[in-house]
């Protein structure tokens, strides 16, 4: 039986690595995802255990102390933007701006303050972080099958042996012509582009302009 989500929440259980030594921090996160069962955690209490752990089978998510009994947590950050595509959360005993900068400038997708408000903040600070995390991933593919079509557009419109235009369809301003236009006319690419078709004088009637594309 899937878990019962609340509004606004990811539509999978989220499992998330908290790597953190102190056990009385360790306890007010447990006790602020007790109820939350959009949410699985595993632990860690120092560097290694969690870069081994993280190794073995990536979390959705890591929380981590900001200073650990074998290293800093800046140094799992690392770790993990190198390798794994997950977001991470820094958190740190006092609140630093230098610090902070630096921690968003290594990868680092939010950073907290320990206090107990921010322990019991967690749940929605960590969905908040997955949500972040996964669009960008989401806009990042996006953004490349659309270089990717239109790299893929240029190569068939310059490569073609046919002379094509791309023509706005309102009023026959020419927008654009391939490679071989130059080569057939005689012009320059650049000389008919914003201007109609009747007026650049290759073409007598806009109706029936040899290889027209049309948009």
């Amino acid at each position: 039986m899937e878990p019962e989500k609340t509004p606004g929440s990811l539509h999978s259980v989220v499992s998330i690595l908290v790597v953190e030594d102190e056990e009385d921090h360790l306890d007010l996160i447990r006790r602020a995802f007790r109820d939350n069962s959009s949410f699985e955690l595993s632990y860690a209490t120092t560097l290694a255990e969690a870069t081994k752990k993280i190794d073995a089978g990536p979390p959705d998510l890591v929380i981590a102390d900001w200073l650990l009994p074998d290293g800093k947590g800046e140094e799992l950050l690392l770790f993990v933007v190198q390798n794994f595509p997950i977001p991470f959360i820094i958190m740190t005993r006092h609140g630093d701006e230098q610090i902070a900068a630096q921690i968003i400038k290594a990868g680092a997708i939010d950073y907290g303050v320990k206090s107990s408000f921010t322990f019991f903040d967690l749940p929605r600070i960590a969905d908040r972080a997955v949500r972040e995390f996964r669009n960008s991933i989401d806009r990042d593919a996006v953004q490349e099958a659309l270089m990717q079509s239109e790299e893929k557009f240029f190569r068939i419109f310059h490569g073609s042996p046919v002379l094509t235009l791309i023509v706005r369809c309102s009023d026959h301003i020419i927008l654009d012509l391939n490679a071989i236009f130059e080569k057939k006319t005689g012009y320059r690419r650049s000389e008919p582009v914003g201007r109609t078709l009747t007026e650049t004088g290759l073409w007598t009637d806009s109706r029936d302009p040899n290889a027209v594309v049309g948009i």
